[in-house]
């Protein structure tokens, strides 16, 4: 009997022990949730590497379109020139601004020029992205202020070159019809033939040209709410600092080192 009451004292203690274990357990995990940045600063950047990869990914894949578009209408471009230039072997010979093969050649002058444009934008596209992305995570892991700022600086320029882009596709689009309305009216084919193929071309740019501003300006989006903190090399100092850039890409950093109340209120 005496040695059952030592064994009840010893399980009631026992269990006493693991339920005050598994209190501080939970303690200490919910505190190091709270308090700890570095788990926000990893979360935060690994989160920007996906968006980062996901960007260049979607990226190597548009490049697809662009090559196909470009080789498709460089290949039409050629075939009408082919079939115009097939007509006059002499190239010294004018054509008659009034015959089909005027109206081939000067459909395939946008054709080729624009599609020629269309495959080197594709093909540099497809073969820097792997290498871009791999560069860039690279800099998110060691400097992720460094990376923010100057992938924004980036993203800036090419949301530039973008609406750059997408005014030359309108153009492209009113210069051909102006074309065409005014060979039609003066009955000249080669400037129908030019009008057709710039407005072929303008359509076919502008919608490639959507979509990759779209994507961009997603990527650049996050690259503006991207937000982290870190903890200093010594672990012993009561200090954090939390980096931060602006909308338009500046610098504001902020430290915070051993405030005092007294700091405080000075």
């Amino acid at each position: 009997m005496k040695v059952f009451r030592i064994v009840l004292v010893l399980c009631v203690l026992n269990t006493y022990i693991i339920a005050q274990e598994d209190s501080t357990k939970k303690d200490a995990t919910e505190n190091s949730a709270a308090k700890d940045p570095q788990a926000v600063s990893n979360a935060s950047t690994e989160k920007m590497s996906q968006d980062v990869k996901s960007y260049f990914t979607r990226e190597k894949e548009a490049s697809l379109y662009y090559i196909g578009a470009g080789a498709f209408t460089t290949a039409m471009g050629l075939y009408y020139r082919n079939q115009a230039v097939g007509s006059y072997p002499d190239p010294t010979r004018k054509y008659n601004a009034h015959s089909e093969s005027a109206y081939n050649l000067g459909l395939s002058y946008p054709l080729i020029g624009v599609g020629i444009f269309q495959l080197a934008t594709g093909g540099f596209m497809y073969f820097k992205s792997d290498k871009k992305s791999k560069d860039l995570e690279k800099e998110l892991d060691t400097s992720p202020s460094s990376f923010r700022e100057q992938e924004l600086s980036r993203m800036e320029n090419i949301a530039y070159w973008n609406r750059m882009f997408t005014y030359a596709d309108y153009a492209m689009i009113g210069g051909g019809l102006w074309a065409y309305l005014a060979g039609m009216n003066n009955d000249k084919k080669y400037m129908v033939g030019l009008g057709t193929g710039l407005v072929i071309q303008g359509l076919v740019s502008l919608a490639l040209d959507y979509f990759a501003n779209e994507r961009a300006d997603g990527y650049r989006e996050k690259l503006i709410n991207f937000n982290f903190s870190y903890l200093p090399a010594s672990k012993n100092q009561n200090a954090y600092t939390i980096n931060s850039l602006g909308t338009n890409g500046t610098s504001q950093n902020e430290g915070y080192y051993m405030f005092s109340l007294s700091y405080k209120l000075k």
